[in-house]
């Protein structure tokens, strides 16, 4: 008897514990998705927000926003590195212009390269030139050009995701 008790018991245990294991799964937010599939950070800067795709592994940091549609007004990419270094990036298959927002391991701003044209069509990768973070930045939040400006956004300013 008591042993089919303490089946019961095991029983009763188990079906809540499954109840709230998957309420749990439920109830824990969805990560927000681009229509590339990439997740997006709500990023701030000052009084500015931006909706952020992430760049986070080599592939998607490579391909960047390469070929990719025009930016709405609060649209981004942050691009993530390791560990902060001197960053490099071209406007290889751009097709809107740019500003570069380099952010340290601090996650405050470090620099910014403003108005960035997208190259002529038929520019030969070689024939790009090359921007690179006046500082050491982990990150890189690419908007369009003229929005750091417009936005206010200064040296030392804090960034928030």
């Amino acid at each position: 008897m008591r042993l089919w008790i303490y089946g019961i018991e095991l029983v009763v245990i188990l079906i809540v514990g499954g109840f709230l294991i998957s309420r749990q799964k439920v109830l824990a937010p969805a990560p927000i998705l681009s229509p590339a599939g990439l997740t997006v950070h709500q990023v701030r800067l000052g009084q500015a927000i931006v909706q952020a795709e992430v760049a986070d592994t080599p592939a998607r940091r490579q391909k960047g926003l390469s070929g990719h549609a025009p930016l709405t007004q609060d649209q981004g990419m942050l691009f993530v590195f390791p560990a902060p270094a001197r960053q490099s990036f071209w406007m290889i298959d751009m097709t809107f212009p740019l500003d570069m927002i380099w952010i340290g391991a601090d996650k405050k701003v470090a620099g910014i390269t403003a108005n960035i044209p997208a190259p002529s069509p038929g520019t030969l990768p070689q024939d790009l030139p090359l921007y690179q973070s006046p500082e050491p930045a982990q990150y890189v939040l690419e908007v369009n050009a003229g929005w750091a400006e417009k936005q206010g956004i200064k040296l030392g300013d804090q960034a928030e995701w």
